[in-house]
């Protein structure tokens, strides 16, 4: 962004000031150059955003339906190097994508999975690369007229349970075994 600066009757071209938002500790630098997406992406709406170990910088979204039939986009540290992550299939896009965790799992918690909720009714654990580990389509057993449409996980560090939140439909929290089991 520019300003005009006028010297002397001469018109100048001067870098605008940076954006900076937030306060205290807490402040941060708008820059717009940096998460990209790549080519082709038609994001409709963005929800989840999450660092791996590597502080990879991952992103769900709402495609288009049409023309982009991604939804996870990974960047590098620095904000660049925008790359689809569909684990080679569309299983994991169709839908609306809404909330996106990571989780550090196993004894020593070196492995790192993703958890996607879905508001049209679908619930999938991939690997960082988008390959689908397990996917639940549709309700699991709660009353079929109550609405239900999963927007976030909650994840404790080191347990073998996640915490389905159904933010848009009945406001129910749902409990899974990392394995895809419901357990309530």
């Amino acid at each position: 962004m520019l300003r005009l600066s006028v010297i002397f009757g001469v018109a100048t071209a001067l870098a605008a000031d940076p954006i900076i938002g937030g306060q205290g500790d807490y402040r941060y630098q708008y820059m717009p150059d940096r998460l990209q997406p790549p080519a082709g992406a038609k994001m409709v709406n963005c929800h989840g955003l999450v660092l791996d170990s590597d502080n990879n910088i991952y992103l769900t979204y709402q495609n288009d339906g049409n023309n982009d039939l991604n939804c996870l986009i990974r960047w590098k540290p620095d904000g660049n190097g925008a790359e689809w992550m569909t684990g080679g299939s569309t299983a994991l896009c169709s839908g609306t994508p809404h909330g996106l965790k990571i989780a550090y799992e196993g004894p020593d918690g070196a492995h790192q999975y993703l958890y996607h909720a879905n508001n049209n009714q679908k619930l999938t654990k991939t690997l960082l690369d988008g390959t689908i580990i397990w996917q639940i389509n549709g309700t699991f057993g709660q009353d079929p007229n109550l609405p239900y449409m999963p927007t976030w996980f909650a994840i404790v560090p080191g347990s073998d349970y996640i915490y389905l939140c159904d933010g848009y439909g009945s406001n129910n929290v749902y409990v899974f075994h990392i394995n895809g089991t419901f357990m309530n």
